[in-house]
């Protein structure tokens, strides 16, 4: 993807543009996304929400044990979100805490768990992992 090319606004086009990466530049990669921030009917988000454990799982899933790790989970975030304080430690936002709680919990289990903010970001972490 060109820089021209590259998403610059909404969570959603920069999720779509790393799953659009990982395709091209990793074919052989087995991974999906949570449908959880997908707008959908009232019905079908039901039924969504009773086929996971829980609402605050990772924005993208990588299948894949490189590394130590066991596979890779993603927390996409935009670039103009602010997810620490300027002090450090993480911002007092209870969604960004409660996603924190689960990245936490899979880095316990044995997966690299993190958020990225930005495309360029992802594809960092990306890059890394997969070399």
């Amino acid at each position: 993807m060109t820089d021209k090319n590259k998403p610059q606004s909404k969570e959603q086009e920069i999720h779509i543009a790393i799953c659009q990466y990982i395709r091209n530049k990793y074919p052989d990669v087995l991974f999906s996304s949570e449908s959880g921030g997908i707008r959908v009917s009232i019905g079908l988000a039901r039924k969504l929400k009773l086929m996971r454990s829980c609402d605050k799982l990772p924005d993208l899933m990588i299948f894949e044990p490189r590394k130590q790790y066991k596979g890779l989970f993603l927390e996409i975030k935009k670039d103009d979100i602010t997810i620490y304080k300027k002090g450090g430690g993480f911002t007092s936002n209870e969604h960004i805490n409660g996603q924190k709680e689960i990245l936490n919990k899979l880095n316990e289990k044995g997966y690299l768990a993190l958020f990225v903010v930005g495309y360029d970001h992802a594809i960092q972490v990306l890059n890394y992992y997969f070399n």
